[in-house]
């Protein structure tokens, strides 16, 4: 069943931390070229590398971002590893954002300039978060919430996605939340979220060949297990494909 999946239901794996020297991912590029292989023996066909940005923490800014991508890419090649990378960054809460955006700091999710991957607080979530996204929205940039399952006042209350989702904010799940890896209340909200249809895309969160691996594997045969096949489709290659604009493979 397993290279059934991996034919009918390939990956963009849309958040991951392979690039090493940039934050708490991959220590090494030998790290890097294992979790690579990960992915693509699970079926990953493509994925966005977002290592953290954080002022005055992770000050991870554009050209340091694509210099490094620039060496993962010539490694894959070298490697005979058959995965497409693009840039990208989780970018920590941070009222700032927008500005940092129109001074070409902070790197856009897949160098689209369209889209920002935006990771909130893990205990709260700060009034001015609407007013960011409003910012966001007046500059034609889409917000993609990296992990809400993840979220405390999300976990309490789901139904807080639902005024952002009229906003056009998108949703990126965690593969580890599905399994249980990062505990039972991001699993429960990641069920929750799923059930209500709030999940668009989805990601590895990748740092770790061991502790925290590249394989989206046990993600989507939990994925196929409890939505139809169109919405696993949709979840972990569709969605992405079409902001990528990737031709589907089917």
């Amino acid at each position: 069943m397993l290279s059934e999946e991996l034919l009918e239901y390939p990956i963009i794996d849309c958040h991951a931390h392979l690039l090493p020297d940039l934050d708490d991912g991959a220590a090494f590029w030998d790290d890097a070229l294992i979790m690579a292989r990960q992915a693509v023996q699970s079926g990953t066909q493509v994925m966005v590398m977002t290592p953290h940005f954080r002022q005055r923490r992770y000050d991870n800014h554009r050209k340091k971002i694509l210099h490094q991508l620039d060496q993962f890419q010539y490694r894959l090649r070298k490697a005979a590893i058959p995965l497409t990378v693009l840039a990208g960054a989780e970018i920590a809460y941070d009222p700032a954002i927008p500005h940092l955006f129109d001074q070409g700091i902070v790197q856009s999710f897949a160098d689209l300039r369209t889209h920002l991957l935006i990771e909130l607080p893990f205990n709260d979530v700060p009034p001015e978060v609407d007013e960011l996204l409003d910012q966001l929205s007046h500059r034609q940039i889409t917000a993609i919430i990296a992990h809400p399952e993840r979220c405390r006042p999300v976990q309490q209350a789901p139904s807080l996605l639902l005024r952002w989702r009229t906003q056009g904010v998108l949703f990126q799940l965690n593969g580890e939340s599905l399994t249980g890896q990062a505990g039972p209340e991001a699993q429960a909200c990641a069920r929750q979220l799923l059930s209500m249809n709030l999940i668009d895309l989805i990601g590895s969160d990748a740092h770790h060949p061991m502790k925290r691996s590249a394989s989206l594997a046990a993600a989507r045969t939990d994925l196929l297990k409890h939505l139809p096949p169109a919405q696993v489709q949709a979840i972990l290659y569709s969605n992405a494909a079409a902001l990528l604009q990737i031709t589907d493979p089917s």
